[in-house]
């Protein structure tokens, strides 16, 4: 998909021209850069931890979540939908972290080519929408 005559083909460009030039130690920390990236440019406040950086957690993947909500001293984990099939939520609720499903759908937006697309990437919403709507999105 070309985005030749994107909308806002500027400002993601400037976005992203800095990060094509950084060097990471792998992939991982390359997209967390990326994300830490994005994050400021939409002045959205986040704290990013590193799984492989906080203590050994338990190796049950049930347990190491509910024993990394109990480190960052929280009481609710949002899990994606997909995970129904796997999460224990007897689990969850015996060690009094509440489990709330989330689902996003993201908005349809005009695109350059065709039917809405969704789901392609950052850089397309980026391409096509501007700050403060992209703001709206994730409300």
């Amino acid at each position: 998909m070309s985005y030749a005559k994107a909308p806002f083909k500027e400002q993601t460009l400037a976005f992203f021209h800095p990060l094509l030039h950084t060097e990471a130690e792998n992939l991982a920390a390359y997209n967390n850069q990326i994300i830490k990236a994005l994050c400021a440019w939409l002045e959205l406040p986040a704290e990013i931890y590193i799984a492989s950086e906080l203590p050994p957690f338990s190796d049950d993947k049930n347990l190491r979540l509910i024993e990394m909500c109990k480190y960052f001293q929280c009481n609710e984990y949002l899990s994606g939908n997909g995970a129904r099939k796997y999460n224990d939520e007897e689990m969850y609720k015996a060690n009094q972290v509440e489990l709330t499903y989330v689902s996003y759908n993201f908005p349809a937006y005009p695109q350059l080519h065709g039917e809405f697309i969704a789901g392609l990437s950052m850089l397309d919403v980026m391409m096509m929408n501007s700050k403060e709507q992209i703001l709206e999105f994730l409300k």
